[in-house]
């Protein structure tokens, strides 16, 4: 561990001091919060993951961190292995949810009468069979550099997968690509 931050300038200046491969976000903090914090994070250093951690009195959270940029979402309350998981998972490129959240997120989805977005639709139905591949590894959480392996691919092409999917989805962030994903019935199938 390199630092505590009391707040999220705080935690700002212990990233630009201490280059940490993962952060462990609290999403409640004064002066600045942990999402606001999380977005500078990843404006200003991308491949840093960041693991959000919160008590969870506001679902809304949940995507407002995803598209932050977040990598993790775990509940103060989470299981120790999550944690440990989740740190091991994101050091590593990965992305992690604990089981409220994900449940949380799932369900503020299903809904019988579900119509996907045009936009959703028209995304998937343009990928190409490799990208609907990468696409696939990215649901599942991968990050690039694990999508490559699993793939047998270099991950400068996966790379440039991800370009186009993000593209083809009209979405600008890998996190904001897994929750439009999710919203329109990607996690179902």
């Amino acid at each position: 561990m390199e630092g505590v931050g009391f707040d999220g300038h705080h935690v700002l200046d212990l990233v630009q001091k201490h280059h940490p491969d993962v952060v462990l976000m609290d999403v409640e903090m004064p002066k600045m919060d942990g999402i606001e914090a999380t977005r500078q994070i990843k404006e200003r250093f991308p491949n840093l993951g960041v693991i959000m951690l919160t008590n969870f009195r506001h679902d809304t959270w949940l995507k407002e961190a995803l598209e932050a940029g977040a990598d993790g979402f775990l509940t103060k309350d989470a299981p120790r292995a999550d944690l440990s998981a989740a740190i091991k998972r994101v050091a590593k490129g990965g992305r992690f949810m604990s089981t409220k959240p994900l449940n949380m997120l799932i369900a503020n989805y299903e809904d019988p009468n579900f119509i996907p977005d045009p936009k959703y639709t028209a995304g998937k139905q343009a990928l190409s069979p490799a990208e609907r591949d990468v696409w696939q590894e990215v649901l599942k959480g991968k990050g690039n550099a694990q999508i490559a392996k699993t793939l047998h691919s270099q991950e400068s092409t996966i790379k440039t997968h991800m370009t186009s999917i993000m593209q083809k989805f009209q979405v600008r962030f890998r996190a904001e690509l897994l929750v439009f994903s999710a919203k329109n019935g990607a996690i179902h199938g």
